[in-house]
């Protein structure tokens, strides 16, 4: 998870007084993110879902990372997220440079990428074409997060190894 949206969710549950889990919503008209926390917590607390999530959209609408936050259905709480923290999102993703969204394997594992290319003796078809080419940006993103990558390529195959 980035440092955007885990700021997000430790502030939400800061409000909340306990542990909150965003999602993102299937529609976009339905905010950027949303959480069934009053759902979860009704129980707990011994008062319905809606009220609680009353309460939660309340607390989070004052958040400066959240532009508003809205209760729907039984206590969900939908949220949309300030133009701030757009920014810091952003600011994010620049520092991080090409190395955004890379991940690193833990525990570390090896791990092997194959590829094939197409019969050169035979037609060309579409899915030897895709297979050819699926695994290519697999391979590159598995060596992005590599402390030894290694590969090699050759007419009948290639391959990129993770070596831990």
């Amino acid at each position: 998870m980035n440092r955007s949206v885990t700021k997000l969710t430790e502030e939400l549950s800061q409000v909340a007084g306990a542990p909150i889990e965003l999602e993102r919503p299937s529609s976009a008209e339905h905010g950027d993110y949303a959480t069934s926390a009053a759902l979860q917590l009704a129980p707990e607390r011994k008062r319905s879902p809606r009220e609680i999530a009353e309460e939660l959209a309340e607390q989070a609408a004052v958040l400066e990372i959240v532009e508003r936050a809205e209760v729907a259905g039984p206590g969900f709480v939908n949220l949309w997220l300030a133009p701030a923290w757009y920014g810091e999102a952003l600011a994010e993703i620049l520092e991080a440079g090409d190395g955004y969204g890379g991940g690193f394997a833990d525990p570390v594992e090896r791990i092997q990428v194959e590829m094939v290319s197409a019969n050169p003796t035979g037609p060309i078809v579409v899915s030897a074409a895709r297979n050819a080419a699926v695994p290519v940006p697999a391979a590159r993103r598995t060596n992005a997060g590599c402390d030894k990558p290694s590969g090699s390529f050759s007419a009948g195959s290639s391959r990129a190894r993770c070596r831990p």
